[in-house]
């Protein structure tokens, strides 16, 4: 009996407890007039929904503050990678104008090498002179040119195979010279007026050699058919000039030979002549005094050493005072002429391409404003 009265006990308080959250999510649900409530219950009622309230403005306070969140880290994804793309456009923009000022200044100096310049920019008195003689010089220049110099050594190796030439033809011809006019000096004209011609010859092969039009930055850089034009003209003129050094020994030797006629007949005629002296004076002594071979020797060697001594000076001593005379302007006489003028007229010519340059920008930037 105990045991049932427990039982039946344990029902009822189960009844209560559903009939109690029935009636709890009744009064969630459903709107019940606060009139046929109790107190307690109206005071539970309120209590509960307070609480709902009060969740649902946390969960809403919440939400709001994640999407704030995820809309900053949008925001700040969306900035850095406009920021890493202006940056990569920026250095991409740099990088090419870096670029192109680089390639316009070498394109700069390039023609300015060819045009055998006595000034590069930047350059003291000292600089300039060294690079000019390092960059134009027949000798010196095949080690000493610059990196950038559109004349490489294999034309400059040409250039001095011309020279070399060209110093023979011309003591050849000034040795046929003295032969027809015994009345001058021989080597004081050859080592004076061919020395002096020879170093103009040279001026002249490197101009002829670098082809500034044709060369980085000039007016027929992109329409010449042949970029290499001034190489393949020096090569030309130096196959002509060694046809005409051939020439010139030619006939420097078939007037030798006409010249070794005539003194053979002279001798010839001198010895018959001492022969019928010697006869007529009764002793039959004849001495053959024939070997003059010591002069002939030394008429060999005064043309070698004469040839030497052309080209020494020709390429040591008139060039490098010939190209010091043109590089200080002294010939101008203080006017500005354009081959004559040397350093000073080109150092004014540069001023003066730095103010159009500056007028330039300054017109260009006050027409942006």
């Amino acid at each position: 009996m105990a045991n049932a009265n427990r039982d039946n006990k344990r029902d009822h308080s189960e009844r209560d407890r559903n009939c109690d959250q029935q009636r709890s999510s009744s009064l969630s649900s459903v709107i019940v007039p606060s009139s046929s409530l109790s107190v307690s219950e109206q005071y539970n009622l309120r209590q509960k929904q307070d609480y709902k309230e009060r969740l649902s403005t946390y969960s809403a306070k919440m939400g709001n503050v994640d999407n704030n969140v995820d809309d900053k880290n949008n925001q700040k994804s969306n900035n850095s990678s406009r920021t890493s793309g202006g940056t990569a456009a920026i250095s991409i923009g740099s990088s090419s104008s870096s670029s192109s000022s680089s390639e316009s200044v070498e394109n700069e100096l390039v023609q300015l090498l060819a045009l055998q310049s006595y000034h590069l920019p930047k350059n003291s008195w000292m600089q300039d002179w060294i690079q000019y003689m390092g960059n134009n010089h027949p000798v010196f220049g095949i080690c000493c040119h610059s990196k950038i110099h559109p004349i490489k050594s294999c034309t400059r190796v040409v250039a001095l195979v011309g020279t070399f030439t060209f110093g023979l033809a011309m003591t050849n011809l000034f040795y046929v010279f003295f032969l027809w006019n015994p009345e001058f000096n021989r080597m004081l004209l050859l080592w004076t007026l061919g020395g002096c011609i020879h170093g103009m010859f040279n001026l002249a092969m490197w101009h002829i050699a670098a082809c500034a039009c044709c060369q980085k930055g000039g007016c027929l850089e992109r329409y010449a058919c042949c970029p290499n034009l001034g190489s393949k003209m020096i090569r030309v003129s130096v196959l002509c000039i060694v046809f005409l050094c051939i020439m010139i020994v030619l006939l420097r030797v078939a007037i030798n030979e006409k010249e070794e006629e005539n003194n053979q007949e002279q001798q010839q005629y001198q010895l018959e002549e001492e022969y019928q002296y010697i006869n007529n004076r009764g002793i039959d002594i004849l001495i053959d005094d024939q070997l003059d071979l010591n002069v002939q020797n030394i008429s060999e060697f005064t043309f070698v050493l004469s040839y030497l001594v052309e080209m020494v000076l020709a390429l040591f001593v008139y060039y490098p005072i010939g190209g010091t005379m043109l590089f200080s302007g002294i010939l101008s006489c203080g006017f500005n002429i354009p081959v004559l003028g040397g350093r000073p007229y080109e150092i004014a010519c540069e001023q003066r391409r730095n103010a159009r340059r500056l007028k330039r920008k300054s017109t260009a930037s006050t027409a942006t404003a």
